[in-house]
């Protein structure tokens, strides 16, 4: 139970760093406004880290030499709910600071 904790606590990680990856494309501006091709890099460097993700959970012996498994199904949706918590309060955060100025 300890590794699949740890699994969970690692994939609620990188699911936030990649979120705050697309949601830090520009300093004023929410993550779904504007073209997506201002960094053609940034797509690839969140796929990467996804992948990246599922290797280190999935292919032995990394899972074990990390102390992490793979999640069980429930706990998916509290560990998917990072990516929507972290874009909606960027997207709060920049709409209250534009209407400040």
């Amino acid at each position: 139970m300890l590794a699949q904790a740890s699994g969970a606590a690692f994939a609620t990680v990188a699911l936030g760093q990649a979120a705050t990856a697309l949601a830090c494309r520009s300093e004023t501006e929410p993550f779904d406004v504007g073209p997506w091709s201002g960094n053609p890099l940034l797509l690839g460097a969140v796929g990467a880290q996804l992948l990246l993700l599922w290797v280190l959970l999935t292919v032995p012996p990394l899972p074990e030499q990390l102390g992490a498994s793979v999640p069980p199904g429930y706990v998916w949706p509290a560990v998917l709910c990072v990516v929507p918590a972290l874009l909606a309060a960027d997207t709060i955060h920049k709409v209250v600071r534009a209407r400040r100025s």
